[in-house]
């Protein structure tokens, strides 16, 4: 009796952790140049999400962020959440980060753009840094 107990609760559980996730959202993923990056190229800004597609973008200026390849998007709520490729949840849009590039290297225009590279949430860090 107490096996089926314990089983019933952690279906329970697994069944009400599932049903937060949302429908996936488009994310542009990118393979990346080897990974590196710099601690003094860097922006703080804040993201939200596309009100049409959910794709994290920058507020005000409306420019969506390049991932690494394996990067996913995912609505939870009325916000979308980005997971690396282990599936770590690394952002939230609605909330301020601090981003650090590495690059992509566009053989189209010989040219490098950003790529997150690494992102930590910096609520109380002022806009503003290098540019994305």
């Amino acid at each position: 009796m107490r096996r089926v107990a314990t089983a019933l609760a952690l279906a329970l559980c697994l069944l009400g952790c599932s049903g937060s996730r949302g429908e996936q959202v488009p994310l542009i993923t990118v393979e990346p140049v080897p990974p590196g990056c710099c601690l003094l190229l860097y922006a703080v800004v804040d993201v939200v999400a596309d009100p049409s597609t959910g794709t994290p973008t920058i507020k005000g200026n409306g420019l969506p962020l390049k991932w690494p390849m394996g990067y996913t998007a995912w609505r939870v709520g009325s916000e979308v959440q980005v997971l690396d490729g282990a599936g770590s949840v690394v952002l939230t849009t609605g909330s301020r980060y601090r981003i650090e590039p590495t690059y992509e290297l566009d053989t189209t225009q010989d040219q490098s753009t950003w790529v997150v590279g690494d992102v930590k949430p910096c609520a109380d860090c002022e806009l503003g840094g290098g540019t994305l």
